[in-house]
């Protein structure tokens, strides 16, 4: 890697974050876990409770941004959250 390769790298996983976290938006319950990005290659995963959005607004979106055709894989790992009960 170069500095400038290094530094286009970043780049594209921030915005890939960016978006990510705009095509979530105010569903309660999701959480966005993770985003790998390599090359045209984007994966995301998600986890909680609720709809997930249609990934293919996602990856229009991702691809608008970027600038480039991307491959997604978006992993939702339903969840449910527990606390104890109080003594």
């Amino acid at each position: 890697f170069t500095s400038e390769g290094i530094i286009a790298s970043a780049t594209r996983q921030s915005t890939a974050q960016q978006v990510t976290e705009k095509w979530l938006g105010d569903e309660e319950g999701l959480t966005l876990n993770k985003i790998v990005v390599r090359a045209g290659d984007i994966q995301v995963t998600i986890s909680g409770e609720g709809s997930v959005p249609d990934v293919n607004d996602l990856e229009r979106a991702l691809e608008e941004a970027l600038n480039t055709n991307v491959a997604l894989v978006v992993d939702y790992f339903p969840s449910t959250r527990l606390t104890p009960s109080g003594p």
